[in-house]
């Protein structure tokens, strides 16, 4: 057997040494940049969650205001039906209680209120 010079070893551990750190740097690196990919990877879901959210939020706020100026223009709605139906009920009464137009003849007191009726459409149109 041969044996090496003292100087020769130290050289072949360092150069060992030297390897097996590079080995272990080109890990390390390509662990980092799958974890920097991840991480970015990451963040941009996180973004577009965010988004999407922001999104249905603004979208909630434009339907909440929408059924606010809706129930408005309902309640606006009712209360001129309201009024009108009282016109309307307020004409009828008057109408179911008037006096007979011809007294004590109900046929002839037909004609002419329904004649007078029929006026009152016509110059209502």
């Amino acid at each position: 057997m041969s044996t090496m010079k003292p100087t020769t070893v130290v050289i072949v551990v360092l150069g060992l040494l030297l390897a097996t750190s590079a080995a272990g740097n080109a890990y390390l690196g390509q662990m980092y940049l799958a974890k920097r990919d991840e991480a970015i990877k990451l963040g941009e879901q996180r973004n577009a969650a965010k988004d999407s959210a922001k999104a249905c939020s603004d979208g909630v706020d434009k339907l909440a205001k929408a059924g606010d100026a809706q129930h408005k223009a309902a309640m606006a709605a009712i209360t001129a039906a309201r009024q009108e139906a009282l016109k309307a009920y307020g004409a009828a009464d008057a109408e179911r209680n008037r006096p007979q137009a011809v007294p004590g003849d109900v046929c002839a007191s037909a004609e002419v209120e329904t004649r007078e009726w029929l006026q009152r459409r016509r110059a209502a149109k």
